[in-house]
């Protein structure tokens, strides 16, 4: 029972007979807990004398998932862990773990705080406020690329994370000590971040969907007729297999988010003829999905009378089938609001 209480689910395979325990988030920010006190106990020179998981502030019973401690024993960095595939984890930027990771590290007292969804890192400084859009300061790291709950506990993932702690904390101690700067974004940069976290995972579904259909002959006949007519090389041997797909994965989630940044720009102009655009949380399948979006992009048609080439595209077409593979695995992903991106 012991055994069973470290893991989120136990997947149970009835012709097998065999059970697969898979990570949970608290178990791999134990882990990682290990892992830092690991690097902090052979290089001393590091600021920091340990790391900690599962620290309440005083005088409230919230927890923090991971605390650094410097040579005082005083926390510098605190932060929240997220798995990628959670809902909650699908980008570090999420702003209600944002918010709550900045609220215990003010608690703590920490100069610094981090959102980490395994994949990707931010750290973050502390303020006593959530700072201006245009005022935030952070730093961020590609991790790893985990995208379903069999790739986080594989000695491939688990090695790139440990090499990357290496990088981090050396980094992370020069930022405390002074002699390198968190960082700072513009608004339009700080967008493009904000974008590409949330459409790693999409992609990296996308990819995979892709991958499992390119064996069908017609839709290989239709995808390479496509990406012919895109300029693309059709390469046979796998990698370059890979390499167009991955390519089209990324076409895909970008051309349709497209659509959604374009269709929130135009509520600024058209506020009180189009409906901002929700999803409701009954909505849990890839056509639902895409039928849903569609009645408000025809909505854009109709009343701004134009922009015919960004909306009223032909849905049978290789490209918008493609598009749908996104929605059918991206489903909760797709459910931001992108108007937090905030791109004024």
């Amino acid at each position: 029972m012991l055994v069973l209480d470290c893991f989120t689910s136990v997947e149970y395979n009835p012709t097998k007979q065999v059970r697969v325990f898979i990570m949970n988030e608290w178990e791999f920010t134990g882990e990682a807990a290990s892992w830092i006190n690991e690097r902090l106990h052979s290089n001393p020179q590091l600021p920091n004398s340990r790391a900690r998981t599962e620290q309440s502030g005083q005088g409230s019973l919230k927890r923090r998932d991971l605390t650094l401690l410097d040579k005082n024993k005083v926390p510098v960095l605190t932060g929240e862990v997220k798995l990628p595939y959670a809902k909650d984890g699908s980008t570090p930027y999420n702003d209600a773990v944002v918010n709550d990771a900045r609220a215990k590290a003010l608690r703590a007292g920490a100069r610094f705080f981090f959102t980490w969804n395994v994949n990707e890192f931010v750290l973050w400084e502390t303020t006593p406020d959530k700072a201006a859009y245009q005022d935030q300061k952070y730093k961020s790291w590609l991790v790893a690329t985990v995208h379903k709950e069999s790739r986080l506990d594989i000695a491939q993932t688990l090695q790139g994370i440990q090499s990357w702690l290496d990088t981090f904390l050396v980094e992370f101690s020069d930022i405390v000590r002074g002699t390198a700067p968190i960082g700072f974004k513009p608004p339009d940069e700080r967008f493009i971040d904000l974008l590409e976290s949330a459409l790693r995972i999409p992609i990296m579904l996308t990819f995979e969907v892709l991958l499992s259909r390119y064996g069908d002959l017609k839709f290989k006949k239709d995808l390479d007729k496509w990406m012919r007519e895109e300029g693309w090389t059709i390469l046979d041997d796998q990698e370059g297999i890979n390499d167009n797909l991955e390519r089209a994965a990324n076409f895909a989630c970008y051309a349709l988010v497209n659509k959604l940044v374009f269709y929130e720009a135009l509520l600024k102009r058209y506020a009180d003829k189009m409906n901002r655009l929700l999803v409701p949380e009954h909505i849990d399948t890839g056509d639902q999905l895409r039928l849903h979006l569609e009645k408000y992009f025809a909505e854009a048609k109709d009343v701004t009378g134009d922009y015919l080439t960004v909306f009223g595209e032909d849905h049978k077409a290789i490209e918008n089938r493609i598009q749908r593979s996104f929605i059918a695995r991206g489903v909760n992903t797709i459910k931001i609001n992108t108007a937090s991106f905030n791109y004024d």
